[in-house]
């Protein structure tokens, strides 16, 4: 089967059959380099040796047109590119395969703008017709392709691919620029038209507030698009393309036809989060998501008057984020400081921590320079193994870009550049 679209000036080849984007740790030889610190807060682009590596192997040029199966089906809603776009704390390899089909009233070459930040690879029938490599990390770049199309349907393979360091936008745009529309065309195992109904039901989907300090909290929808009570997956965090509900922490709802909204939290009874979640519906073995925003902040936990003086603050933020905070380092902190031990979060936002520096992740200064408070204030609190752990860690990091290595961790912003001179200058 097929589901079918057209595709008009101006407008993207939004329909893809794809494969699960593949990741593979880059290494490359330890380099010191230099770049100038930015201090104000607007974004500059630095090339790390690890992405001169990169760029030197051309492996996109290696790669070849790619007959095996596509296990996923894209849903782009509001996003009409192909867009796996990530964040990956260490340097990775990332790629993946695409088709779609057009279908042309008459033979010829027909104009698309083809977009992206990272390297394409186009096939038309079989046939390579374009290749572009910009790989310009984040800034996306575009070049004018011409594509030779026979009378009917034309099958479009794709191989895109990047390096990725800490956020990489990772997608590709083939945007048509001719004047005779074409029709979309993309293989589909269930029936089309449920497809695209799924697809409406969810992007009359919204929540009633973006953020919410009382009450319920209500995921809004169109009953009438709705045939019946209509059974709807909640994620607890974005699902991507590809994955399945098993993969996912979530909760099952329904949309009922005869109401206007499901009551997806009270908000008494949350955490506090800013979360993106994906409202899901199945079609067959499709799972359709589509993400959406909410931030939840019960009022009932907020202190709205602070204490008179800044030692107080301090105590209520520490008793405020041992209570609410995410587990990190903070978990650390505030356990050590108001229990004088450790509780479960506190071992495991220790040992988050400690992986992240260990690794040179991306933001690792922002534990690194913290855990000096360890091995002083709290040093009685520790096991020999703990400091032994923090020892090894320390003695191996990378203190700054004059220092050979091969991570991306960022360093060319103030605050970035203050926590890695700091963290050099506390450990001595």
């Amino acid at each position: 089967m097929e589901l079918t679209y057209q595709i008009g000036y101006d407008e993207t080849i939004s329909r893809w059959n794809v494969t699960a984007m593949g990741k593979e740790p880059f290494n490359s030889p330890k380099k010191s380099f230099e770049a100038e610190v930015n201090m104000e807060e607007s974004y500059v682009q630095v090339v790390y040796p690890v992405r001169e590596a990169f760029l030197k192997e051309e492996r996109i040029q290696k790669a070849a047109r790619y007959d095996g199966p596509y296990e996923n089906l894209y849903f782009p809603f509001e996003n009409n590119r192909i867009d796996l776009s990530t964040f990956l704390h260490t340097p990775h390899y990332i790629y993946v395969h695409a088709k779609a089909g057009v279908r042309a009233a008459e033979e010829g070459s027909y104009p698309f703008d083809l977009y992206t930040c990272g390297g394409v690879r186009v096939w038309v029938n079989g046939g390579e017709q374009a290749c572009y490599t910009p790989y310009t990390r984040n800034i996306a770049g575009h070049t004018r392709v011409n594509l030779f199309l026979k009378k009917g349907l034309n099958e479009i393979k794709v191989y895109a691919d990047e390096l990725a360091e800490r956020d990489v936008f990772f997608y590709f745009e083939l945007r048509y620029k001719g004047g005779t529309p074409v029709e979309g065309s993309v293989e589909v195992t269930e029936q089309p038209e449920e497809i695209k109904k799924a697809e409406e039901i969810l992007k009359s989907c919204y929540f009633q507030q973006d953020m919410y300090t009382e009450g319920e909290v209500r995921l809004c929808y169109d009953r009438t698009l709705l045939d019946g009570d209509t059974r709807v997956y909640l994620t607890s965090s974005p699902c991507g393309t590809g994955m399945q509900l098993t993969d996912i922490e979530h909760a099952e709802m329904t949309l009922k036809k005869d109401e206007d909204y499901l009551v997806f939290a009270e908000t008494e009874e949350s955490s506090i989060r800013l979360s993106r979640i994906s409202a899901c519906l199945t079609v067959g073995n499709y799972v359709v998501p589509r993400n959406l925003f909410v931030g939840i902040i019960p009022k009932s936990r907020i202190v709205l008057e602070p204490a008179a003086t800044i030692g107080e603050r301090k105590q209520q933020a520490l008793e405020f984020l041992v209570k609410n905070g995410e587990i990190g380092f903070q978990s650390v902190i505030t356990s050590l400081e108001l229990l004088k031990g450790w509780n479960d979060n506190a071992e495991k936002g220790f040992d988050l921590a400690c992986k992240k520096v260990e690794r040179h992740d991306d933001c690792a200064d922002f534990s690194l320079a913290p855990f000096t408070l360890l091995m002083t204030r709290y040093r009685n609190l520790l096991t020999p193994e703990k400091a032994e752990r923090i020892k090894a860690m320390v003695l191996n990091f990378r203190y700054w870009i004059d220092e050979p290595g091969n991570d991306v961790m960022w360093y060319f912003s103030e605050n970035h550049a203050f926590l890695f001179h700091v963290s050099q200058y506390l450990w001595g």
